[in-house]
């Protein structure tokens, strides 16, 4: 594996948001490329931030209270609504 310094050429033009290709290295103004896995990404205030790579690390699991709490919440939403409805109906039918 060989590593080459990234050239100043793609910099310059990746900081004034032109497009430039040397080697391995390339940028559409937007994005900075190496082998076509983006490392540095520039908003439209031009400010530039790294780009980190996803990982095979699953996202946390959100609390078991949490699974629970709406186990239950939704279903007595869903009869309180449900009741409410029938009682509107049959009042205004009657």
């Amino acid at each position: 594996m060989t590593i080459e310094a990234l050239p100043i050429t793609v910099i310059n033009n990746f900081m004034r948001g032109d497009s430039c290709a040397i080697g391995q290295f390339r940028t559409d103004g937007e994005y900075l490329y190496l082998n076509n896995d983006a490392i540095a990404y520039r908003d439209q205030f031009g400010e530039c931030f790294r780009i980190d790579q996803p990982t095979a690390t699953p996202p946390p699991k959100e609390p078991i209270f949490d699974r629970v709490v709406a186990l239950f919440t939704w279903p007595f939403i869903a009869s309180w609504l449900g009741i409410t409805i029938i009682y509107l109906i049959i009042v205004n039918i009657f």
